[in-house]
């Protein structure tokens, strides 16, 4: 399997948490609840086991991948005991933005927690699907490269050594299609 993540995708979430997270300290009340939740975040910034977007195009919020990393929001909840919460917006609403997440309890579990759907919605990046795989690209290029030089040089070939080198150039095309179809095919 591919990495599934945009180099620097990581550092990226992280930056923006670290933001958002100083952001919300700074602002509303920081005692009790709110505070409780502002640590949670700082732990998730810390231990950096960001969800993968392996799911669609362009920049999507993953609430729980298939690996089971949780985004920032899911990890508020399931740090304080809300795995339930977690599970439906997982199973049905597992790219959605927190606006547009339609889970009973969710406003009043953010109120319990000193936090508002704004602020979580601020909270939530968006994580980007990884980056193509373009290996099969070089292949077909390689291959592309060796068939045109061989060709030309087989149709002017006046020694042995020429033809052999044509020969040879051919034999490295079909083997780079043959590689740029295994890559694609896999």
């Amino acid at each position: 399997m591919h990495e599934l993540s945009t180099p620097g995708e990581d550092d990226r979430i992280c930056d923006h948490l670290t933001r958002v997270e100083a952001d919300l300290r700074t602002s509303g009340d920081s005692h009790g609840a709110r505070r409780a939740s502002l640590d949670a975040l700082a732990d998730y910034i810390e231990r950096g086991e960001f969800p993968r977007n392996t799911y669609a195009p362009g920049r999507t919020p993953v609430f729980v991948d298939a690996a089971g990393h949780r985004c920032a929001v899911a990890y508020l909840l399931h740090a304080t005991g809300c795995d339930d919460l977690v599970a439906a917006v997982s199973a049905t609403q597992n790219l959605a933005r927190v606006p547009d997440i339609d889970a009973p309890g969710l406003a009043d579990w953010a109120d319990e927690h000193g936090l508002t759907l704004d602020e979580l919605e601020r909270i939530q990046p968006m994580y980007a699907p990884p980056p193509p795989d373009v290996r099969w690209l070089v292949a077909i290029a390689l291959a592309s490269m060796c068939f045109y030089i061989g060709f030309g040089i087989a149709t002017r070939a006046a020694s042995r050594t020429l033809q052999r080198i044509a020969a040879t150039l051919l034999l490295i095309g079909v083997a780079a299609v043959s590689v740029a179809v295994a890559l694609v095919v896999n």
